[in-house]
């Protein structure tokens, strides 16, 4: 089927290359031409499309008999055979039309391809179904869904010429006639079926008394695109939502993140110990914001913090509304790669007194021993935590209750991630006894400060953290700073134990 060309004469009935109609006028006829013209006449036998709903492809293997007058699709264009013989050749590297070193000899060009009889994807039916009670609503039946909840969402759709491409789901919320915020949901493409089910979840957020839009959007290979809206409203009752999330663990001096999604305006306090690049921290109205597995609808706030890390040891974030209070951790690691290994225990204790050990053992990315030994002896532990990244370990936190004997305790702590790298810490427990007491060393605490009262201040003049040299009280003790530090005094090797009170 011819759509469209130029000229329709006998004169130009057959293919021409430029050579051919130039053999045919005199060399006079061609010294009185103008350029406009022969500008002209080159494109004699141009086609703007050609309809190829209808017409089959051209066989490669030579396995039929093309004759003149035949026209096949290849490549993407439309081309009609000109001398039979030539065009069942099995030699591709002559006749092979739109390739072949010789191919304009023995076809004529009829134009790309294009499918003038497509009509676009139809929809069959939607349905989103409760997965706690089983419960469907269908298309086009009114639709409330409750809130804070995750419904299974099937779109069936057809094409008659099979030839289903892609698709894509999305939300928005509906004021009056007009659909704003939207949210992408899930794309996937399909490969040239008549017929397909789309399955996604839906997960409505806690802005209640809304209706939204459920927009479906599929395509065709030829691209013909249909587009299709499900309103739905959400109702019912829940407080309004506060969530926290930072990254597990980064290595000293990298990037983490720290985001919060909330109701409500939220805000979080700057921290001493990371270094925030200008422009990082933002308090942005979003709409709705994504959540993994589906879209979640009604969260207003998002504020994040793109931060670097400058000092060891557990960061907590802390992020406020006007209703409550949560918090997230990341972990700091040592930039040697091996695991991190952090003790809670006491420099001493007396005899028959039930000491209790915490031992937190950290890598990275995978870790895969974490244990307490005493003279090469395991000690089993009290209670054990895993810390997970999905289906990774990537922490152990692990506690020991035991007696005190008449004697200082010596433990090992050791550690193991998946590469096979250790870590290995000391822990010493002396006996109390009167020598250790402050008086009989004649030690002055009256002006020592009690934690968490620090000696040290932060950039808002608040008491923040110790350093080399700094004393502090804890739990009846005296304990000096060997660096920097805002741990529990006497917790880790960054104390040193000097008396008891």
């Amino acid at each position: 089927m011819k759509i469209f060309h130029f000229f329709d004469s006998p004169f130009f009935d057959k293919p021409k290359s430029n050579t051919h109609l130039a053999s045919m006028f005199s060399s006079r006829m061609l010294r009185n031409l103008s350029l406009g013209l022969m500008l002209f006449i080159t494109p004699l036998t141009t086609y703007a499309a050609w309809d190829c709903h209808d017409t089959p492809p051209y066989p490669v293997d030579a396995s039929i008999t093309i004759n003149s007058g035949d026209v096949y699709q290849h490549l993407g264009s439309a081309y009609r055979c000109g001398i039979g013989g030539w065009c069942s050749s099995p030699a591709l590297w002559a006749f092979e039309p739109g390739v072949g070193y010789y191919w304009e000899q023995a076809w004529e060009s009829l134009g790309p391809c294009a499918d003038f009889h497509n009509t676009a994807p139809q929809l069959q039916g939607i349905s989103i179904t409760d997965p706690v009670d089983g419960s469907s609503i269908e298309y086009p039946a009114e639709a409330v869904l409750a809130v804070d909840h995750r419904y299974q969402v099937a779109i069936s759709v057809v094409d008659s010429e099979s030839n289903l491409a892609s698709w894509s789901l999305s939300t928005f919320e509906k004021l009056g006639t007009e659909y704003r915020n939207e949210q992408f949901i899930k794309r996937g493409d399909i490969a040239a079926q008549a017929e397909e089910t789309i399955y996604a979840e839906l997960r409505t957020g806690i802005r209640t008394n809304t209706t939204y839009g459920l927009r479906i959007t599929v395509t065709d290979s030829a691209g013909a695109t249909s587009e299709w809206f499900y309103d739905f409203d959400v109702v019912g009752e829940t407080t309004s939502p506060l969530t926290i999330s930072s990254t597990h663990a980064v290595y000293l001096g990298e990037y983490g993140s720290t985001a919060v999604r909330a109701w409500n305006p939220v805000s979080m306090p700057a921290r001493p110990d990371v270094t925030l690049p200008s422009g990082s921290l933002s308090n942005v109205h979003i709409g709705n914001s994504t959540s993994s597995g589906g879209a979640a609808i009604g969260f207003d706030y998002q504020l994040s913090y793109s931060w670097q890390a400058i000092a060891l040891g557990p960061m907590t974030f802390v992020a406020s509304d006007d209703e409550r209070e949560v918090t997230a951790v990341t972990e700091v690691l040592p930039q040697d790669g091996l695991p991190l290994i952090r003790v809670e225990a006491p420099a001493q204790a007396g005899e028959g007194e039930t000491v209790r050990i915490v031992v937190t053992a950290l890598d990275h990315d995978q870790l895969t021993l974490a244990q307490l030994t005493q003279a090469d002896t395991v000690v089993p532990a009290s209670s054990t935590q895993a810390r997970m990244q999905g289906e990774q370990q990537w922490g152990l936190d692990l506690s020991y209750e035991l007696d005190m004997p008449g004697h200082a305790m010596f433990f090992t702590v050791v550690a193991q991630d998946g590469d096979g790298h250790w870590r290995y810490q000391e822990i010493n427990i002396g006996l109390a006894s009167d020598g250790h007491s402050c008086a009989s060393q004649a030690i002055d605490v009256d002006s020592v400060p009690a934690y968490p009262d620090w000696p040290r201040l932060d950039w808002q003049g608040l008491p923040s953290h110790a350093i080399n040299g700094d004393r502090m009280v804890y739990e009846n003790a005296l304990y000096q700073a060997r660096w920097w530090t805002q741990s529990i005094p006497g917790s880790n090797d960054a104390w040193e134990f000097l008396c008891d009170l």
